[in-house]
């Protein structure tokens, strides 16, 4: 399964919470830059870490309503 995730687009990111925010297992993928991303999507919001190549992980969160987070967690190597 291939789900395509528009982060500028939140009626994309609607449709996505909508469609698949029941699942109880985290999505695996790669953005545009050849990083590794764990994705968590929810009936209210999408959690993103990504694995950053300069070492650190950044989550995203878009909620619903439009909100959109961005924090840096740790670094993983």
């Amino acid at each position: 399964m291939t789900i395509e995730f528009k982060w500028n687009d939140i009626e994309n990111l609607r449709e996505i919470m909508d469609e698949y925010g029941d699942i109880d297992h985290m999505v695996f993928g790669e953005n545009q830059d050849g990083e590794d991303q764990k994705i968590s999507i929810g009936q209210e919001n999408i959690f993103v870490d990504t694995f950053q190549t300069n070492g650190w992980v950044r989550r995203n969160v878009f909620w619903y309503d439009g909100t959109v987070e961005e924090t840096y967690l740790k670094k993983w190597k």
